[in-house]
């Protein structure tokens, strides 16, 4: 589903940064949902193990799901998480970018930024080398004649795929830029 990339800051991951598989809900707090699939998410130790951790504050009329010896795996979804789940939500609404960094448009857009670091200065970085390439097609999209424009879509169109880095970011900017991503060559 995510690749080799990481659900919470987008970034690739390698061999200096190993995949964990992180536990949407920690298991430590929602032990009947430890082994469930949806709460199954590829993540860099950065921001699992450095920064999430077991953190998943609630609403204040959450509740904790109780256990269910029936169905250990039943999910329950009142316990109102304050965190955004990169599952089943779109994270455009509650993010905007600028130059890199994750900019907070809800509560819970802040609450998820920092609970997994997701503005530290090296992932910053990395974000702001992407966007200043990207940059770079799209100027080179929006000069082109004919047949090179077809060349630079292409090349747009994979950025903003699922499975690219950082692509949250990148379809940001082109909706940014006015272009249309549906009108762009495959």
């Amino acid at each position: 589903m995510f690749g080799s990339r990481c659900a919470y800051c987008e970034g690739e991951v390698d061999a200096t940064s190993h995949l964990h598989v992180e536990h949407f809900r920690p298991q430590s707090r929602y032990p009947a949902l430890a082994y469930e699939w949806d709460n199954l998410l590829l993540a860099c130790g950065r921001c699992n193990s450095d920064h999430k951790r077991d953190s998943f504050r609630l609403l204040p009329h959450g509740r904790t799901p109780g256990e269910d010896v029936r169905s250990p795996c039943s999910r329950d979804d009142t316990d109102a998480a304050t965190l955004i789940d990169p599952c089943r939500e779109d994270p455009v609404p509650h993010f905007s970018f600028h130059n890199g960094r994750i900019i907070a448009r809800t509560a819970r857009g802040r609450r998820t930024r920092d609970a997994c670091g997701l503005n530290r200065e090296d992932l910053v970085d990395d974000r702001r080398e992407v966007l200043r390439l990207f940059r770079d097609v799209i100027r080179g999209y929006q000069e082109a004649g004919r047949t090179g424009k077809r060349a630079y879509g292409q090349t747009l169109y994979a950025c903003t795929e699922p499975d690219y880095r950082y692509f949250a970011m990148l379809n940001a900017e082109l909706h940014t830029r006015g272009i249309d991503r549906a009108q762009l060559p495959r």
